[in-house]
């Protein structure tokens, strides 16, 4: 196998993942759960784009050591 040749297959691996949502999008997408943000931008504005979308988390204090909200 040449160099040439190997780059070619994995150039359209990449392709088709691009073309092909993985199972993992349509899981979430259908829960209502998936957000998306353009990772195009710059990393700041990516940030703040994530910042929008998820609420900052709640920590409480539970013998002595914090925990996140949620976990038991």
């Amino acid at each position: 196998m040449t160099v040439g040749c190997g780059l070619n297959a994995f150039s359209s691996r990449v392709d088709a993942a691009e073309l092909k949502p993985s199972p993992v999008v349509h899981y979430y997408s259908g829960k209502g759960a998936l957000l998306t943000v353009d990772g195009m931008q710059s990393i700041d504005e990516v940030e703040a784009d994530i910042d929008r979308h998820l609420p900052a988390p709640t920590f409480t204090r539970s013998r002595n050591r914090v925990k996140r909200f949620g976990e038991r």
